[in-house]
């Protein structure tokens, strides 16, 4: 599967929008996973056209079928659904400041996590 790798971001953004704040702290236990997957996510974005199941596997989410790919390697639901909401959720959690751009910029550089700091930083 390669859906649930874009799907984090958008739920986290859902969680910010209800009120929920600590996630996005450096005293989080998952704030580092937290933003390795955004950095994933960025980093699929800009480094590939299109998403493409992995090269062990036969479906891309878990809706897939091979008849429903057409015996392709695409799946459309990843590329039109998943990968834009994560984008998008990766912006909107920058620009309303849920996070703190100088404690992301300070672990991005420490991991290497190199189009998270990008983001941070066009942001």
């Amino acid at each position: 599967m390669v859906d649930e790798s874009y799907l984090l971001v958008p739920l986290l953004l859902d969680y910010a929008l209800l009120g929920g704040r600590s996630l996005f702290t450096k005293s989080n236990q998952n704030y580092v996973g937290i933003l390795k997957n955004m950095n994933f996510v960025l980093n699929e974005a800009t480094t590939k056209d299109i998403v493409k199941i992995r090269d062990n596997l036969t479906v891309g989410d878990w809706r897939d079928s091979q008849h429903g790919l057409a015996f392709g390697s695409y799946p459309i639901s990843v590329n039109v659904g998943h990968v834009p909401s994560a984008l998008k959720s990766i912006i909107d959690l920058l620009q309303n400041s849920y996070f703190d751009k100088a404690d992301i910029g300070a672990v991005a550089d420490q991991l290497g996590l190199k189009y998270l700091k990008q983001a941070v930083n066009d942001i």
